[in-house]
């Protein structure tokens, strides 16, 4: 798996969403995760339609978050979708070990690296 830190999209994963949406859509559109939401929509995510925003990409759940909430995104690293991967939301639950919350997909630029998350 690999941690979506959280943050402000980074300038090339903005351009891998765009250059995704532009194969998708033909052009460009106006809000990027508005564009997305309704493309991962169309093609059957019932997600809840929230939008976490990492560094590398754009994490959607499928169950809305708590407010506040301290959850952590993750990518597989070894499952890929054309536009990105299925991710887990998580809860540390300790130095090394996380508790399970939700899946989501994600869609950006996979960061590099790779960490082993246990599960309790």
């Amino acid at each position: 798996m690999a941690r979506l830190e959280p943050g402000p999209l980074d300038s090339a994963a903005r351009a891998y969403i765009e250059a995704w949406l532009r194969t998708v859509h033909g052009r460009r559109l106006p809000d990027l995760r508005d564009a997305v939401r309704e493309t991962l929509q169309r093609a059957g995510f019932t997600g809840c339609g929230e939008c976490l925003e990492t560094r590398s990409g754009l994490f959607f759940p499928l169950q809305p978050m708590a407010e506040g909430s301290t959850a952590e995104a993750f990518a597989a690293t070894e499952v890929f979708f054309r536009f990105g991967a299925p991710g887990l939301l998580l809860d540390r639950a300790g130095q090394d070990l996380a508790r399970f919350r939700d899946v989501g997909v994600f869609v950006g630029d996979l960061p590099p690296g790779r960490e082993t998350v246990i599960i309790a």
